[in-house]
């Protein structure tokens, strides 16, 4: 079996395949290795004809395992390959929405709307929808359409309560396994963070705020752990974007320097306690039994 990157190109006189190896110590160069032209018939009608002289580039798959070659497989392959592209890219922009506040809870996801901004078909929309219904950022209810997850003060206190039984073991990990490196990197976040409240820029704050949590989470190693964490700061944001007063960022950037500090002297213990102390704290400043209203357009949060 050797692996094999390539363009998949037809116009509608010849449909060609231009393959070449990859090295695995250095690229190879976009010199094409070989063409494989396609029969005439049988599978010809598989593909859509293009104007003369157009010609119609699908796909470029790097690595590629060919053990028997099929031009239709590699279509299919290509084609899949753009689809899934499209949607992680979606739910990667509503997910940034989310954890910078900009979408409310209980903002109706219109598959018009998402298909607008998006420049998409209303399939892509609706499998990254299904894709975020599934780790309960968002709702989806028959005959209605999809919601950004509106959470109930129960749901809210459950979230709290797992990011204090999964965050602070985290940060004692953490504590064990970061390197210079890691630290330094840390501390730029940090800096980020601090340049952002000093700005004002509460949008900015509030999504450094969130991801230095998974960027600790990072430093475990376990991706598991990282989307779990990813997944409840997201869910904090929209808690706190409901229930949360005036002016309330997700963290404090001074107790982050103090976790930084503790990740640096090796202290696990104490990276833990600060840990657990800081999500109280934000739990602190959250009023459950107040919910606010909320409107938002939809469109402006994803074409500004």
């Amino acid at each position: 079996m050797i692996s094999l990157s390539g363009l998949l190109v037809y116009s509608n006189k010849q449909a060609t395949i231009l393959l070449r190896p990859v090295s695995r110590k250095k690229p190879a160069k976009p010199t094409p290795l070989q063409c494989f032209p396609l029969p005439t018939s049988g599978s010809r009608e598989r593909f859509q004809p293009f104007p003369a002289c157009t010609v119609q580039v699908l796909a470029y798959l790097r690595c590629v395992p060919v053990p028997a070659f099929c031009a239709h497989d590699l279509h299919m392959a290509s084609t899949l390959t753009i689809e899934k592209a499209e949607e992680e890219a979606i739910v990667g922009r509503i997910y940034e929405a989310l954890i910078d506040q900009r979408l409310a809870p209980g903002t109706k996801l219109s598959e018009s709307v998402l298909c607008e901004a998006f420049g998409v078909g209303r399939m892509r929309v609706r499998r990254s929808l299904l894709l975020l219904a599934n780790r309960g950022l968002v709702e989806l209810h028959a005959n209605r359409g999809a919601f950004v997850a509106r959470p109930t003060p129960q749901q809210a206190q459950e979230i709290f309560e797992a990011r204090l039984a999964i965050e602070p073991p985290i940060a004692r990990i953490a504590a064990l396994k970061a390197k210079p490196s890691n630290l330094k990197v840390l501390e730029r976040h940090l800096l980020k963070e601090s340049e952002a409240h000093a700005a004002g820029n509460r949008q900015e704050a509030i999504r450094l705020s969130g991801q230095f949590h998974t960027d600790l989470a990072q430093l475990t190693g376990n991706s598991f752990l990282i989307q779990v964490v990813k997944d409840l700061v997201t869910r904090s944001s929209l808690i706190i974007a409901m229930f949360g007063d005036t002016g309330v960022v997700n963290c404090r950037d001074d107790e982050h320097a103090g976790i930084i500090q503790a990740l640096r002297s090796r202290d696990e213990q104490l990276a833990q306690d600060l840990m657990k102390k800081h999500i109280v704290h934000i739990n602190e400043h959250v009023d459950l039994h107040k919910p606010k209203a909320t409107s938002q357009d939809l469109l402006s949060v994803f074409k500004s």
